[in-house]
């Protein structure tokens, strides 16, 4: 059968909905906000997660950014080269974390879990301390950005309108995130 196709306008570009006769109920009924929208530099962005908030969460070329309300997918940068930097870097270090690394505080804690059966609480804290020793490792690497102990991890650069946030790369952290800095604009750094 013969496919439709829809095009509409918006503010961040054209959005391209494509369907078979049997889908279009569905597609009329899909709003643009769950959608690709297209971004000034061509490539797609699509929305991973919408908060209750109206801030959202999209993909484009590889690299998660977090959108306040009223920030648009044309306000990524078409590149982001200290961004990138530390993408690399946190998966690199990533590799190395084991065991070794906890602090002694972190394995009692763990332990504790253990032996009280809450296994998805030991894997919690497992997570949260293998992030907190990325951070810390990642700290070392580039001494010379704006690190902050609350907010955003890594401040950018004067001027820039956009931060860094380093974090593991489960949907439930993802969506901690994008809760707990809901008014920034920020580019998720995970490994």
């Amino acid at each position: 059968m013969e496919q439709v196709k829809a095009v509409a306008a918006s503010a961040e570009g054209a959005l391209a909905i494509t369907v078979g006769p049997e889908g279009a109920l569905a597609g009329a009924m899909m709003s643009r906000n769950s959608a690709a929208s297209a971004s000034t530099s061509g490539a797609p962005a699509n929305e991973v997660y919408r908060h209750r908030g109206g801030n959202r969460q999209v993909e484009r070329n590889g690299e998660r950014w977090h959108l306040p309300r009223g920030v648009s997918v044309n306000d990524i940068p078409a590149s982001d080269p200290l961004g990138d930097q530390l993408q690399d870097a946190a998966k690199q270090v990533a590799l190395r974390w084991g065991p070794q690394h906890f602090r002694v505080r972190e394995e009692r804690a763990i332990r504790r879990m253990l032996q009280r059966g809450l296994v998805h609480r030991a894997n919690l804290l497992e997570r949260q301390a293998r992030g907190r020793w990325v951070e810390r490792e990642l700290r070392k690497m580039f001494p010379s950005l704006d690190w902050k102990g609350r907010g955003v991890d890594v401040v950018g650069p004067t001027g820039q309108k956009y931060h860094y946030e380093i974090l593991s790369g489960t949907e439930s952290n993802f969506e901690l995130h994008g809760r707990r800095m809901a008014s920034t604009f920020f580019r998720m750094i995970y490994f």
